[in-house]
């Protein structure tokens, strides 16, 4: 079969024997029917549909937007491609929402449709997301993990047919509705993970029946599934059983995005292991593997970030104290052996409890975002039981070559995008709060503008349920710090740092003293 043939093997780990690579290959073609090998095939499932309850709220109706040629032509390409599919078909109904083009990284074009307004007047299915905490506490002794994604996990769910007019898109050639669950579209997350729990509830967090007996547990977050078990032939035969279910309901994993039978794996921002649970390092690393600074802005830039965060840490002043003297006038600009000493220490300090907790999905999570034209952060909090910001995850990079000249108000919205996109698998699905010290960003969700770049990613992120808040940026210290920790391009002169080194020992005469030296040869 040709699914024999697919490259799994790239996901399973090197221990696993031969005879055990023809186990998973036998049962990936005894399950091919849950098993998508290419982009455009999912399945159909008829678990349960999406509904759209908008009341008496009379349609809402907008007239074609005019693209580019080059762009009509890529809708209509799209258009004949999910027609194909089956998962849109013509409309003729009084309701119409607006195609908005999206360009990629890669150059093509992502095809998004404005459901702002027909998400407002919908009434909210307040059904909730797992609590990811609880998820993954429920892994006790697992010595094995495989993880699958659902591909285009909403396109498997029908709309109710009646509800399908509201779905409907215009473009100048004519309208179409959805058949299949639209991504933008709220509830589309509830429906989902309802659907899940419907197809999983004889499987999810089984627990100890009897002393030394230990039932498999599956562990479902939306589109991502992570099974796992005591023993290596109990895996097998769970993961069997995991696939005949969606075999049965009518999903289909994307098989390039599963692993099978792994000792470690990363699952939902954690790294899950036989020796239990602990966060992904990458969670830490943009604070962790900061070099030292080579330039006084950058100093002042950690100082920020560390002071943000200096209730947390005992003795903040006491430990800081060598690199806030290397900001005092007339203080020569080296870095020795105590600046060390303190950037690692508060480095630690960042990175680890009691600033760095846990993820409580009862607790509204709140992203906080800077843009630099070289570097960009975001920091991804919620207020602990002590009523203070704690840290989940930070993040920052550079940014690319090609985006260092765009305006700030575009930038800052890069970083929006880019930050919501990072930590998807915390924010999708709940409504979480923006924080940003760049004030226009507070009309981001309002903006009709298709023409530019800034109002086509405010379409995309309209799947995401968020409200915004400015604050100033002197209240801004810790995610502005974390940008400016990237090393500028180009450091003021006077404002370099001299890296202290241990002094080699020096071999020979020194100054004051007498040296033999050995008698000439005649």
């Amino acid at each position: 079969m040709a699914i024999r043939d697919w490259h799994y093997e790239l996901h399973v780990s090197n221990y696993v024997l031969d005879e055990i690579h023809k186990l998973i290959a036998d049962i990936l073609a005894e399950y091919q029917r849950a098993i998508s090998t290419k982009d455009t095939h999912i399945g159909l499932s008829l678990v349960i549909q999406y509904e759209i309850q908008t009341g008496t709220h009379p349609p809402i109706h907008f007239k074609p937007y005019r693209y580019l040629l080059v762009e009509r032509r890529t809708a209509l390409e799209w258009i004949r491609e999910f027609e194909a599919n089956g998962w849109i078909e013509p409309a003729t109904g009084p309701w119409s929402f607006l195609v908005v083009l999206v360009p990629k990284k890669n150059g093509s074009i992502r095809i998004c449709i404005d459901y702002r307004k027909l998400n407002d007047i919908t009434m909210k299915d307040v059904h909730p997301l797992p609590r990811i905490d609880d998820l993954l506490d429920a892994i006790e002794c697992a010595n094995y993990f495989s993880k699958f994604n659902i591909r285009h996990g909403f396109h498997h769910i029908l709309v109710k047919e009646e509800d399908r007019p509201k779905t409907t898109f215009v473009l100048f050639e004519g309208t179409w509705q959805w058949v299949r669950c639209p991504m933008g579209i709220c509830n589309a997350p509830a429906t989902f993970q309802r659907a899940m729990n419907m197809i999983f509830q004889n499987f999810v967090n089984k627990t100890r029946l009897t002393q030394g007996m230990v039932n498999f547990c599956v562990i479902v977050y939306m589109n991502d599934i992570l099974v796992y078990s005591e023993s290596f032939h109990g895996h097998a035969q769970h993961i069997e059983w995991i696939l005949g279910a969606l075999r049965d309901a009518g999903f289909k994993i994307a098989l390039e995005k599963s692993e099978f039978f792994l000792s470690k794996i990363s699952f939902l921002g954690y790294v899950v292991t036989r020796g239990g649970l602990r966060p992904d390092s990458r969670k830490v690393a943009a604070v962790r593997d900061t070099p030292t600074p080579t330039s006084m802005m950058q100093v002042r830039a950690f100082l920020g970030l560390a002071s943000y965060y200096r209730q947390f840490i005992k003795d903040f002043a006491a430990i800081a104290r060598p690199l806030t003297n290397l900001l005092q006038k007339d203080q020569p600009l080296r870095w020795d052996a105590e600046s060390e000493q303190a950037f690692a220490t508060l480095k630690e300090a960042l990175a680890t409890a009691p600033i760095l907790i846990r993820p409580d999905p009862e607790k509204q999570f709140v992203l906080i975002t800077d843009w630099q034209p070289e570097a960009i952060s975001a920091i991804l909090v919620q207020k602990g039981k002590d009523g203070r910001e704690h840290v989940m995850e930070y993040v920052s990079k550079t940014v690319p070559n090609e985006r260092r000249n765009d305006p700030e108000t575009q930038g800052e919205c890069y970083v929006v995008v880019w930050g919501i996109q990072h930590f998807h698998p915390y924010l999708y699905g709940q409504k979480f709060l923006l924080v940003t010290d760049h004030e226009p960003m507070l009309a981001l969700k309002r903006l009709t503008n298709y023409t530019s770049l800034i109002g086509r990613w405010a379409v995309r992120l309209q799947e995401h349920d968020f409200d915004i808040v400015h604050r100033k940026t002197e209240r801004h210290g810790n995610v502005d710090g974390l940008t400016r920790l990237h090393r500028p391009a180009k450091v003021t002169k006077g404002e370099e740092i001299i890296l202290w080194r241990e002094p080699e020992p020096v071999s020979g005469p020194q100054y004051g003293q007498v040296a033999i030296l050995p008698r000439a040869k005649k």
